[in-house]
């Protein structure tokens, strides 16, 4: 749990926000670092399904190929 000392709660555009009173007599509002641990989480969830969605995505696409009759030159990659 966070506390910001000589701070106080109010609504400013509908949402409920911990403001700090400064020093020189102004007011701020509160921050939480989040990046760090959230970036991390994000990409902890990327790696572990990144299999399955990048074999649906390439099924779909060789399904399209096939389809569509697409051949494709193994040494180029240029359409035949």
């Amino acid at each position: 749990m966070m506390s910001w000392p000589d701070s106080f709660v109010a609504k400013r555009y509908g949402a409920k926000s911990v403001w700090i009173r400064l020093d020189r007599g102004g007011i701020e509002e509160a921050r939480v670092p989040v990046h760090d641990a959230l970036e991390d989480a994000i990409d902890d969830y990327i790696f572990e399904n990144i299999g399955p969605v990048f074999m649906g995505f390439f099924e779909k696409d060789l399904r399209g190929r096939v389809k569509g009759n697409v051949h494709v030159d193994p040494k180029t990659g240029k359409r035949l």
